[in-house]
């Protein structure tokens, strides 16, 4: 996987293949631990989903200066 500066640059300039790629690398390991936070598979799903909604509609105001997982977690 690229490093997180041109995974961003890729997403602001709004490569949709990125985006799909971080979702499908990060989704999974997402809802695992929000699963364990709240208990609930259904929920924990929905939650990632919505932030990852939140996140490709954010993309040029979010600035990300560590990792993704550092963001992401």
């Amino acid at each position: 996987m690229l490093i997180t500066k041109e995974l961003i640059s890729l997403l602001h300039n709004g490569d949709e293949k990125t985006f799909e790629t971080i979702f499908k690398h990060w989704f999974e390991k997402l809802v695992d631990y929000a699963y364990k936070l709240i208990k609930n598979e259904e929920l924990a799903s929905e939650i990632v989903e919505d932030f990852f909604v939140y996140f490709f509609e954010n993309l040029q105001n979010i600035e990300i200066n560590t990792s993704l997982n550092a963001y992401f977690f």
